[in-house]
């Protein structure tokens, strides 16, 4: 990763993955690496290999001149580390969803119809309606869900909390998603 920064060094620090955990260690930085607002070596000496956990801070180096422009700032990041279980749970909660969208146009006869509503407005939503479906497959109204895309290309669902970055690349080839679903077939 690269930073526009003058106090986040080149070679500064080093992510390393061993044994299924992931690791910080600071590689000779002299402004400092922090992981929770601990230094984990002195200036300008490599630090052993420390446990990254979900929602660790880090902190590459510190403010230069008060901090007053951005690139003499420090750069501060909160880790999000994947748990598999829940990955694939979300995977095949979004598979579900995806099915309950292709069966929308079959319906029983006597079938009672279920309309969602909009959780922003609370209006029902309709066919022909400008909606926004989120990564996590809730459903608005484009109309009132716009203001919350002002923090683009970051979305965090009003309903869930689940953060999704909507700028991700979105290459899936056909054959891809066909053994997902003959995965998920297979798997009931």
């Amino acid at each position: 990763m690269t930073f526009r920064s003058k106090v986040v060094s080149r070679k500064h620090a080093e992510i390393f993955v061993d044994n299924e955990l992931v690791y910080i260690r600071d590689t000779g930085s002299s402004s400092g690496t922090f992981l929770n607002n601990k230094r984990l070596s002195p200036p300008n000496e490599c630090s052993p290999g420390f446990i990254l956990r979900n929602n660790d801070i880090i902190q590459l180096g510190v403010d230069y001149q008060g901090g007053t422009e951005e690139i003499y700032r420090c750069v501060r990041m909160r880790i999000e580390l994947n748990d598999n279980e829940k990955d694939y749970s979300s995977q095949q909660y979004n598979i579900k969803t995806y099915h309950s969208i292709q069966n929308l146009t079959k319906r029983k006869v006597n079938e009672d119809v279920h309309v969602e509503e909009c959780c922003i407005c609370l209006y029902a939503i309709a066919p022909f309606q400008a909606l926004f479906v989120a990564p996590c497959s809730h459903t608005f109204h484009y109309k009132c869900l716009r203001p919350l895309l002002a923090n683009h290309p970051g979305f965090v669902c009003p309903l869930c909390r689940h953060y999704s970055d909507l700028d991700a690349n979105v290459s899936v080839e056909v054959e891809e998603v066909k053994t997902m679903l003959t995965s998920l077939k297979e798997a009931k």
